[in-house]
């Protein structure tokens, strides 16, 4: 069950203490310094066609990171919304350890306690302290005690079952020395032809910095602005604006409503933009994934009638149909031609958008490149 932000159970953090960590601080200071030394470099000191061969590998890199948070930890592992053999599951750590976003094991850990306790003083990202906190500052402070006392909780068995788990989590740091920084590092080199320190700087430094906000806004944005429609008594928001920054991950009222819906979304991808869920879909044809679980069109219905009507309380008793309304996905839908385009070109702005960072980059290179 998705728990409610219940101040009566939980009340809104107040003035308690939490040890800064002063790693984090630094190390989000100079990787900001270098992103923006990176941007420089790429507006002001090199040719449009050495910029365009950076913003591909960027991109490139940016992308397969995004699936392993999304795809991976996310929709895979933290919530078991669907099943994946072992040459997926390998994939999709491997892009996960290039985001430097903790282990999976860490990652899952704190976003199960995160839909466990939303928005409450043992929510690792609670946006009621705040956008920059919920976005960010998070990362600069040690967990609360309440996050600590709901994490002993919670089991995490299944995650350490998964061997690919234990060893990522045994080898991480050797794992991300190689994803994270040598493979995007050395296939900017190769590319672009630009020194090894200005690909550590682009490919490695910027990307992440980019990739590391793409996935905060889902935390502070789509917990403050946007619609309810799911569920109108917890804070996170559908936020169009978040779908594509996000490859999908912007139906969040609807995720924390229904968070084993392996799509995040009621629509999946035919009829909204999610890259994520298409992707798990074209595996699925292959048999890569399977048991996609995702509820049924009445329950999601009921679900929406109930809370255009929901009275101010806290009580919720879906959890015993959750399990009794779940549905298999279908990966062959006959959707037809002119849907097809539809879908193909609202993907193809929905990846526009996606890059707004890069685009914003281009614009400016172009800009300089003309009166240059």
């Amino acid at each position: 069950m998705v728990a409610v932000a219940d101040e009566k159970h939980f009340p809104i953090v107040g003035k308690q203490q939490q040890r800064l960590l002063w790693s984090y601080i630094i190390y989000f200071i100079i990787l900001h310094t270098l992103s923006i030394y990176g941007c420089y470099l790429l507006i002001f000191t090199m040719p449009l066609s050495i910029f365009i061969r950076h913003i591909i590998v960027v991109d490139l890199m940016g992308k397969l990171g995004s699936f392993g948070i999304v795809a991976g930890a996310h929709r895979l592992w933290s919530h078991r919304s669907y099943r994946a053999r072992l040459p997926l599951r390998i994939f999709l750590m491997l892009c996960h350890t290039m985001t430097f976003e903790l282990s999976i094991l860490k990652w899952s850990q704190l976003h199960r306690v995160h839909h466990k306790w939303s928005d409450t003083d043992a929510d690792p990202h609670n946006s009621r302290r705040g956008f920059f906190y919920s976005h960010v500052g998070w990362l600069f402070f040690d967990q609360s005690p309440e996050y600590y006392e709901k994490e002993k909780t919670l089991n995490f068995d299944d995650l350490l079952a998964d061997p690919i788990i234990r060893f990522q989590d045994q080898f991480y740091w050797p794992l991300l020395v190689i994803t994270w920084a040598i493979v995007p590092m050395y296939l900017g080199h190769w590319y672009t032809g630009s020194s090894l320190f200005v690909c550590f700087t682009i490919e490695v430094m910027l990307r992440h910095c980019l990739a590391l906000h793409h996935t905060f806004i889902v935390n502070s944005i789509a917990h403050k602005y946007g619609s309810r429609p799911y569920d109108p008594k917890i804070e996170p928001r559908d936020n169009y604006f978040v779908v594509y920054l996000a490859l999908g991950e912007g139906y969040h009222n609807y995720h924390h409503t229904f968070p084993w819906d392996y799509s995040a979304s009621e629509h999946g991808w035919q009829k909204t933009f999610n890259i994520i869920t298409a992707f798990i879909d074209f595996c699925a044809l292959f048999g890569l994934a399977y048991d996609l679980r995702k509820p049924s069109a009445e329950f999601i219905a009921k679900r929406s009638e109930k809370a255009l009507k929901m009275i101010d309380n806290n009580n919720d008793d879906d959890d015993d149909d959750q399990h009794s309304t779940l549905s298999t996905s279908s990966t062959s839908k006959n959707i037809g031609f002119y849907n097809l385009i539809i879908i193909l070109l609202d993907n193809l702005i929905g990846l526009m958008i996606n890059t707004i960072g890069l685009v914003l980059l281009a614009a400016l290179k172009i800009v300089v490149f003309y009166y240059s």
